[in-house]
């Protein structure tokens, strides 16, 4: 019986979990193991768990998934463009520790995409955010009052700092050039 196969991408510098493995994705279709070289211990990373292997994902992961569906009306599944893509859960890990001699690597959990937690210190609502690498501000969601979304002044803010940053080399480009 014939089967067919189609080549999935993956997201450049993520890290996917297969095979209680883990992988670096170097170019939109190559992954490799993550070795020393790939493991900084203080670095937030973003790792994505192929939904094909959901009955493999780490107890963690499936409660966190379990949470947020149950608790912010939501999915942990990140929405990439294109269809070429790996469905994935994705989620934010830290600490990356590297086994020599199991040839192994491990990772601490901050938080999975989409989840709702409070924070302790000030009684804020916070959503796990991929694209700030963590935990930000919650905003509620007008069409769905049992929904968490993630905070747009975020986005407006990293929105204005690029535009700095853009000007400002711009302008050292033209000052430069003359």
């Amino acid at each position: 019986e014939p089967t067919e196969c189609t080549k999935q991408a993956c997201v450049s510098g993520q890290y996917y979990y297969i095979d209680e493995a883990y992988y670096r994705c170097e170019s939109s279709a190559t992954l490799v193991p993550v070795m020393s070289r790939y493991c900084a211990y203080n670095e937030n990373v973003i790792i994505n768990f192929p939904l094909a292997l959901t009955d493999e994902f780490p107890d963690k992961i499936k409660q966190a998934m379990e949470g947020i569906e149950k608790n912010n009306n939501s999915t942990a599944v990140v929405s990439r463009r294109g269809k070429n893509y790996l469905e994935a859960v994705s989620g934010i890990f830290t600490n990356c520790t590297y086994n020599v001699e199991e040839t192994k690597s491990t990772f601490d959990l901050v938080c999975v995409n989409n989840y709702v937690a409070v924070d302790e210190s000030t009684d804020e609502v916070k959503i796990c955010s991929m694209e700030q690498l963590g935990y930000v501000e919650c905003m509620e969601d007008e069409e769905n009052p049992e929904k968490c979304n993630v905070s747009a002044a975020l986005s407006r803010l990293s929105l204005s700092v690029m535009s700095v940053v853009m000007a400002t080399l711009f302008c050292i480009l033209f000052q430069y050039h003359n």
